[in-house]
């Protein structure tokens, strides 16, 4: 199942009396009731039915739905209680340590949710106030992984201990949390090297790690 959508089904609603229309109330249980939505039943034979587009809410989790039945004389009767659960996408979040040229890769690994995957967003910072937090948008790679590199020039080129964060947008657009690491960054040197010609007619200057300094 793509977790997309899903379908409730009231049947032997005529044991109520006679039914006039059937809803569904339906909502996450995550922050109460703030994504409740009714949803009007259609009857196919002596069933009623409501599909529910899962991206009308807002959480995965466990979502309670109600139904409830009017009848001929307009009198509303509550029939029950069911819940189903929309999966929250888990992975595996590693960081790689510091390279030479002061960035690290970010890697988001084993992504599992039914609906599928929008976007990897991976917020990275160092300073308790988060005043230099940035937040990458990971790519996607061939085996189904995501990756981001983390670079200095991002955050000012403060050097400490750097909080990386992962979410996973999912394909019904819930944004979750899935994993957090640290890593060390330390600000790396630029460094010149000189090499003359073997006849000292002339010299060459390299620098290397140059946009440490911006």
């Amino acid at each position: 199942s793509s977790e997309k959508n899903a379908t409730a089904t009231l049947s032997n609603a005529s044991a109520y009396g006679t039914v006039r229309n059937v809803q569904f109330a339906v909502w996450s249980e995550k922050n109460g009731q703030d994504d409740i939505k009714w949803y009007t039943a259609s009857k196919s034979g002596s069933n009623w039915l409501s599909t529910f587009v899962i991206s009308n809410h807002k959480n995965t989790g466990i979502y309670n739905v109600h139904t409830y039945v009017t009848l001929s004389d307009g009198k509303l009767a509550f029939v029950s209680g069911k819940t189903f659960t929309v999966t929250t996408p888990t992975a595996t979040l590693s960081v790689g340590a510091q390279k030479s040229d002061g960035t690290a890769e970010v890697t988001l690994s084993g992504i599992s949710t039914p609906s599928g995957v929008i976007n990897v967003q991976i917020p990275v910072w160092s300073k308790s106030d988060q005043s230099n937090i940035y937040w990458y948008l990971a790519a996607k790679q061939s085996d189904g992984s995501y990756k981001a590199i983390i670079d200095l020039d991002k955050h000012g080129y403060a050097a400490g201990t750097y909080n990386v964060h992962a979410y996973v947008t999912d394909g019904n657009n819930f944004m979750s949390y899935v994993g957090a690491k640290t890593v060390a960054m330390t600000i790396p040197k630029a460094e010149v090297t000189i090499s003359k010609a073997a006849n000292e007619k002339n010299a060459t200057a390299t620098i290397s790690n140059a946009s440490v300094y911006g």
